[in-house]
């Protein structure tokens, strides 16, 4: 018998459409990836595992971005002679097979693959997942974000179960090989019995021998081989290792039906005979003498004798894989053990509401005597029942399920966080009722204040768009400035008191009219309707033409009322140019800190005021007969800078999902890597305090001492491998700051598209421009449709980039809204001797032809309420006006629409900033 091959298979296929996991994948997993020691010793307790195993190199990894494209590696591998043992695929993968469908193509060339669905979504759940593929124990699902620990381990046991399997399969082979060998011996034998009459004495003793010899090997084989007549199903012949198997001696085997030890639910349905099937390495039970039943791994391989037709079984006990699953579950409790190395804080209450277990964050952030206690002493109170960690557990206890909620928490150094506190069933007793609930507190301080700082500058464009809109409304002016300060008293964030005026220059250059007031005494009206430059704090705003605060009623308050109450001010002038048209005088409460970007968002108010003022005032003028039409416009135009920022906007709003899915895989390995460096820190934090010790010990003249710390010191050399830290230390680092990057890059990219006010002409490669909108707003198209791109070689334009990126984004947006499922869009780039042709086509629902003369109006929109603004396509179109450029659109209804731009070759040469 040949040795059976003992070489390890490590080949590992990773099939996900995200490029970034390949490289987390790679650094968990591949050759170039550290090892966390802590996960050795794991492998090395549970998997059983050598030493010399156990730190050998990383696993050799294929990566396929698509499913079509890891079925076709699967089966190159196949022919081969070198499969995967295992692959990690993706759940979603536009616009391609899905990981269900590329699974079920996988297994159909290589059956034997162990796969991991990975997948941050709930697109299919595990009884879906079953009935698309079928029962098996080959299949785990992982869920996005990836534990560093959980995947090596998953690559481990999963990869250490292939190889067993092939091993079983290998003796299988080896056995029926052998059979069907000895079989053909016999056969030749038979034949020349036949044939020679005279040799009849010899055929039957070389005969016999054979038998001797099949028996023989039948015997010495550690597997088990039964002999069955596929007609009656009785056992003719079993080897001493299926006897022993079983627990009853050969004679006692032999005459019996097959299903009275093997495959008793197959009785009547056997797959050979009944059904016509083939069963290779097939799992199936083993009755064995006692009743007790056993786990096989199975082979049957039909032959003839006699003209008579026979099964010939061979199986092994697959105890030892099981024995591997049942370790793989006692990592897994293991693994739940590290929950106190966890930053997050963590405690587990029982029924009674008493905390059982706690984590060492725990303890940091609530005190370090909390086992026992009840949760109503250990954990802060709260205004609001259902805002409590007690409240929470209470929940879980009574339906089984998970419940969450944010908190503010004030821990023991008298700091203020954020908490996403979560409680659920963590343990159930014996009658599967809730034992124990676990709850998590995850800081969330520093999200919400960014998520805070985001609806600010949300709230901010709101009050800013809603301004805008009132200015476009035939509204008398006066009207439109008391909606205007109505809506300060609105604001979420903005710290003013419902009180405020408005005053406008009028009559005098230098004297300020009491316009519209809010929630301000009647003694005011009167006091407060003509104000001069230079006096209050109206009048100094006005001639200093600055802002100014007023944290009290201080001197500069040269007009006060009786019954005054205390408060302060932010009074900001209304400016277009040099020329003053107005202050905006807001009430502040007293003591009130002055805040730049408060005030800031204050000007950007004025400036809008203005536009919107000197606009009235035009109309006003018109009315009375004189023409200043360029004027208006230019006043117009001034506006138009902040309707294209609003719907810049209203466009990165789409993009904010698709950004946060995209940092959130390099936010993940970092924070891994920062607890690996924390317990390195502890290593070296150690070695340090034995140095002082040491030196002081010198110092003392105590050789002793000295002796001691200084054979502590060698001994934890020993324990610790100083070199491997110090190495792994600049690999995490690496890591880490990788994944800074890519998180700094994904922002930068998006800060690009809001900054439109600080365009300037440059010189630019148009392919440039579109991938790199293209990579901003991905995650909108990816899985709504496929991108061709067909982009020839282009010279460099002078232009607005930045606008030019705005004009792409619209247009690739719109397209991905007008396809309905899955479509196609087409991107073709070429420069003739004149200009510069962009086409953007899709195969969406197409646009009516009588709509296609209003495209480019402005608030012209086809879409829902909510849906879209009618600004993008005429921004687009003004873009491309202004680079000289024109854009046309043809579309057929139900089949698609195509953009067809020219730009032409000679550029801007305007060296003004663009409007």
């Amino acid at each position: 018998m040949n040795a059976i091959d003992q070489t390890k298979n490590r080949r590992i296929l990773i099939i996900d459409d995200n490029e970034s996991i390949h490289g987390d994948f790679d650094k968990l997993l591949g050759k170039s990836g550290h090892r966390d020691s802590g996960l050795d010793e794991l492998m090395l307790a549970v998997l059983g595992e050598n030493e010399e195993t156990v730190t050998e190199a990383g696993y050799e990894l294929t990566s396929a971005f698509q499913g079509q494209e890891g079925f076709e590696l699967v089966k190159q591998a196949v022919s081969s002679g070198a499969p995967y043992a295992l692959a990690f695929v993706d759940i979603r993968m536009p616009p391609g097979w899905d990981g269900i469908k590329t699974i079920k193509h996988i297994w159909e060339v290589d059956p034997n693959l162990e796969i991991v669905i990975c997948t941050a979504y709930s697109d299919y759940g595990w009884e879906d997942i079953q009935k698309k593929l079928g029962n098996s124990n080959q299949l785990m699902i992982l869920k996005k974000p990836f534990d560093s620990i959980e995947v090596r381990q998953i690559a481990s046991a999963l990869t250490e179960k292939w190889n067993y399997a092939r091993q079983a399969r290998l003796t299988l082979d080896e056995l029926n090989s052998k059979v069907e060998e000895r079989t053909r011996e016999l056969r030749g034998a038979n034949d020349l019995l036949t044939v020679e009459i005279g040799e009849r004495r010899r055929a039957q003793e070389e005969t016999a021998a054979a038998h001797e010899y099949l028996k023989t090997l039948m015997d010495s084989v550690h597997a088990g081989i039964v002999c069955i007549d596929a007609e009656t199903y009785e056992i003719v012949d079993v080897n001493k290792f299926a006897a022993s198997m079983i627990g009853i001696p050969k004679e006692g085997i032999t005459g019996r039906v097959c299903h009275q030890f093997i495959c008793p639910a197959a009785e009547g349905k056997c797959p050979i005979t009944d059904l016509g099937n083939q069963v290779d390495l097939s799992e199936r039970t083993l009755v064995c003498a006692d009743g007790s039943e056993m786990d096989i791994l199975k082979s049957v391989v039909p032959i003839m004798r006699d003209g008579r037709q026979f099964l010939i079984e061979s199986f092994v006990s697959i105890k030892s894989l099981k024995a591997a699953e049942d370790a793989l579950r006692d990592s897994e409790a293991r693994l739940n053990a590290m929950f106190q190395s966890i930053t997050d804080p963590m405690s587990m209450v029982d029924r009674d509401l008493r905390v059982v277990w706690c984590n060492e964050s725990a303890r940091k952030l609530f005190g370090e005597n909390l086992v026992g206690r009840n949760c109503s002493e250990v954990y802060p109170n709260h205004k609001e029942l259902s805002c409590s960690r007690e409240y929470l557990a209470r929940e879980a206890f009574k339906d089984g399920q998970s419940h969450s909620c944010d908190m503010e928490t004030i821990g023991l150094d008298g700091i203020c966080r954020c908490f996403h506190c979560t409680a659920h069933v963590a343990l159930r007793d014996a009658g599967g009722e809730p034992a124990t609930a676990m709850i998590i507190d995850r800081d969330v301080t520093a999200q919400r204040e960014s998520e805070n700082a985001i609806l600010k500058a949300h709230e901010n464009q709101s009050h800013l768009n809603t301004i805008l809109r009132i200015s476009l409304e035939d509204t008398p002016l006066e009207e439109i400035l008391k909606q205007v300060l109505d809506a300060f008293s609105m604001s979420s964030w903005l710290p003013v008191l419902p009180k405020g005026a408005i005053f406008l220059v009028e009559d005098q250059p230098d004297v300020l009219v009491l316009k519209v007031t809010h929630n301000l005494p009647e003694s005011l009206h009167t006091l407060c309707a003509r104000v001069p430059f230079g006096h209050c704090l109206c009048g100094i705003a006005a001639e200093t033409r600055e802002p100014v605060y007023s944290a009290c009623v201080d001197d500069r308050h040269e007009i006060r009322c009786e019954g005054m109450a205390p408060h302060g001010h932010y009074i900001v002038p209304i400016l277009d140019g040099d020329a003053v048209l107005g202050v905006i005088d807001l009430y502040l409460e007293e003591g009130h800190t002055r805040d730049d970007q408060e005030i800031a968002f204050l000007e950007s108010v004025a400036q809008t005021l203005a536009g919107m003022i000197r606009r009235k005032q035009f109309e006003k003028a018109l009315r009375h007969g004189n023409d200043s039409l360029i004027e208006l416009n230019q006043l117009l135009q001034k506006n138009q800078n902040l309707l294209v920022q609003s719907e810049k906007m209203a466009s990165l709003g789409l993009l904010a999902a698709g950004v946060a899915h995209e940092i959130n895989n390099p936010l993940g390995f970092v924070m891994s890597n920062m607890v690996t460096l924390g317990d390195y820190i502890e290593v070296f934090k150690s070695l340090f305090d034995l140095d002082k010790e040491l030196y002081a010990a010198l110092a003392a003249n105590d050789l002793e001492k000295a002796r001691k710390t200084l054979s502590e010191i060698n001994d934890l050399h020993a324990q610790e491998n100083f070199s491997y830290i110090l190495g792994d230390i600049g690999e995490l680092l690496s890591e880490s700051h990788d994944g800074t990057e890519r998180i700094r890059d994904i922002v930068q990219n998006l800060k690009s598209f809001a900054r439109l006010d600080e365009a300037e002409i440059k010189e630019a490669d148009i392919n440039d421009c579109i991938e790199s909108t293209l990579k901003v707003i991905w995650n909108e198209l990816k899985y709504k449709c496929t991108v061709h791109k067909d982009m020839k070689p282009l010279p460099l334009l002078r232009c607005y980039p930045q606008q030019l990126n705005q004009v792409f984004m619209n247009l690739l947006i719109n397209a991905a809204q007008a396809i309905s499922g899955q479509g196609d869009i087409a991107i073709s780039t070429e420069a003739s001797d004149r200009d510069i042709v962009v086409r953007f086509s899709d195969t969406g629902s197409g646009i009516p032809a009588e709509n296609i003369p209003k495209l480019f109006d402005p608030f012209f929109t086809t879409k829902p309420v909510g849906k879209g603004t009618g600004l993008g396509l005429s921004i687009s179109h003004g873009i491309i006006e202004k680079h000289h450029g024109t854009i046309a659109v043809e579309s057929t209804l139900g089949k698609g629409t195509v953009f067809t731009i020219r730009l032409p070759l000679e550029g801007i040469d305007d060296q003004k900033p663009a409007n």
